[in-house]
């Protein structure tokens, strides 16, 4: 019995929920994305559809607990077994950018859907002015992101026990205000342009 609940387990359990939780927040929120990317080009949602968005943004809400669940369950490890680990101020920077991706989560469940949802029936461009398209992108590009980035990390050993925490932070803030500008940018150049009527021509 004590083999079964030795340190090596231990830790390969607490792995397998963290990286269990980033693939369901990954993979629900890149698939969210495209979704609500493809409905603003000015397709119908449908009661149907919506129901699958919102089916998988529970998907990344339960990938979101189980990174927290995980997180702790590393910090309490550490705190345990491996205190010098808590030294490695990466595992902060990912908890950080973990608590960013629970203020998006809250976004998403009280504002993009509610959203969506009135819009069940009708192209999202037609129901929804501008100030209200404009945040439902920027939720999605900070999801794209922020659920990059702790993979990112992840991979990344040279950063352990080497590279402060607001660094790292202040990297992803770089990475994720320039995505944010140039997809506004490009959703204005481009996509605004299709609600625009066309000129009509005499000839």
């Amino acid at each position: 019995m004590e083999a079964l609940i030795d340190t090596t387990n231990l830790k390969s359990i607490i792995t397998f929920i963290h990286i269990a939780g980033l693939a369901m927040g990954v993979g629900g929120a890149w698939i969210l994305d495209a979704m609500l990317l493809k409905d603003l080009k000015n397709q119908v949602l449908t009661s149907e559809r919506y129901d699958v968005i919102q089916f998988v943004s529970n998907i990344v809400i339960s990938g979101l607990c189980l990174l927290w669940l995980s997180g702790l369950a590393f910090v309490a490890f550490y705190y345990f077994y491996q205190p010098e680990y808590l030294g490695n101020e990466k595992v902060w920077a990912k908890m950080a950018i973990v608590f960013i991706l629970s203020l998006n989560g809250f976004l998403v469940h009280t504002y993009v859907l509610p959203e969506l949802k009135r819009a069940i029936g009708s192209a999202l461009f037609d129901v929804l002015p501008h100030k209200k398209i404009t945040p439902i992108i920027a939720v999605g590009v900070i999801s794209f992101i922020s659920w990059m980035f702790p993979i990112v990390l992840g991979v990344s050993k040279s950063l352990n026990f080497s590279t402060p925490a607001w660094q790292i932070i202040s990297f992803y803030l770089a990475i994720l205000t320039t995505t944010l500008g140039f997809t506004h940018i490009i959703f204005h150049r481009y996509i605004m342009l299709e609600k625009k009527p066309q000129p009509i021509s005499f000839e």
